[in-house]
């Protein structure tokens, strides 16, 4: 079921933000091409209104991301389209599950657009020149090879960035199941209910950062984070960390949805 729960939330994405992350392509490489006509022609009016197009999608990208991600899971299980989904033949896990993992995949879609989107712009532009992209193509054997020490940490790295994405996603869900307990004025309970376990969250972060050096698994400052040896054991314990706190969240919106269920 969790399968067909993620091919609905999928497609629901996608129909608002494909087309704006599409948008943000195809405006930045237009924006990059009227940049080059212009320094030949001397005319750069329609390369300012692209430009300053490119910049209202790119925010209006992130506030739709955001809104969206919230409105999927506030309208979907906690509104009146919840007595549909809770009916279907779904555990309130595989529910919360296709919400997180759908959000976190187009969180990441967005973000792989926005960055891409400048590239694809500067090149187009002209503002990084032939001799440029060379050196810089010449310096990346040697930069792999630096980091090629690091391949193991980068690797964590990476499930670090994920986590953190997954456990900030739950956080905000927690959040919001949280404040659907009550009977009125959800929304400030929400934000409230936000705020609270942002202070519990940096409170455990303070206190993992403490352990952590007791053990020297993390010295913030020393060589033991930035060497090789001390990268990956570092990395290795951010994302214990995460995972827990994912977990936390986790249980809290499920056992908000589970037991304290209170549909508008």
């Amino acid at each position: 079921m969790l399968n067909r729960l993620l091919k609905y939330d999928m497609k629901s994405y996608s129909r608002v933000l494909l087309p704006l992350y599409g948008a943000i392509l195809a405006v930045a490489a237009a924006n990059g091409l009227a940049w080059r006509v212009s320094d030949v022609t001397g005319g750069s009016v329609l390369a300012g209104i692209l430009t300053t197009a490119y910049i209202i999608l790119m925010f209006a990208a992130v506030i739709l991301t955001v809104l969206t991600v919230l409105l999927r899971f506030y309208k979907n299980l906690l509104g009146r389209e919840g007595y549909l989904m809770f009916a279907l033949p779904a555990t309130v896990g595989e529910h919360i599950a296709s919400k997180v993992i759908s959000a976190a995949v187009w969180v990441v879609i967005g973000s792989a657009a926005g960055f891409l989107s400048l590239p694809v712009m500067m090149l187009l532009s002209g503002s990084i020149r032939t001799e440029e992209w060379n050196e810089m193509m010449k310096a990346m054997p040697y930069l792999l090879e630096r980091l090629s020490q690091y391949t193991t940490g980068i690797a964590w790295g990476v499930i670090f960035l994920i986590l953190s994405l997954i456990a900030l996603i739950v956080k905000v869900y927690a959040s919001i199941a949280l404040g659907a307990c009550a009977n009125e004025y959800r929304f400030l309970w929400s934000i409230g209910a936000f705020i609270l376990l942002s202070i519990i969250d940096s409170f455990l972060t303070m206190g993992f950062a403490g352990a952590g050096e007791k053990i020297n698994i993390m010295l913030t400052g020393s060589t033991a984070v930035t060497d090789s040896a001390g990268f990956t054991p570092f990395m290795m314990g951010a994302c214990v960390y995460c995972a827990v706190l994912a977990g936390i969240y986790w249980f809290v919106t499920w056992l908000c949805l589970d037991r304290k269920l209170n549909l508008e």
